[in-house]
């Protein structure tokens, strides 16, 4: 069993990956995820429409807060 990781969209901090369960070349389970340098775990999504608009929201959160912006301008 492999977990693929796939960077979907990246801005202010804020990453949307989408996770995937290989075994023996077939997707077995995925879901999407959302991270960010203001929240301290990543938020799960099985539904794609609700992870993006889960991404575009922390988006404009981080881009408000300064620290997440300095954080994400240092390359963290």
């Amino acid at each position: 069993m492999a977990i693929r990781r796939t960077l979907l969209t990246s801005s202010a901090g804020v990453k949307l990956m989408l996770v995937e369960t290989v075994e023996r070349d077939r997707v077995t389970d995925s879901h999407f995820r959302v991270s960010t340098l203001r929240l301290g775990q990543p938020r799960i999504f099985a539904d794609r429409a609700l992870a993006e608009e889960a991404y575009a929201r922390e988006v404009i959160a981080s881009e408000k807060d300064p620290v997440a912006m300095q954080m994400a301008a240092a390359g963290h």
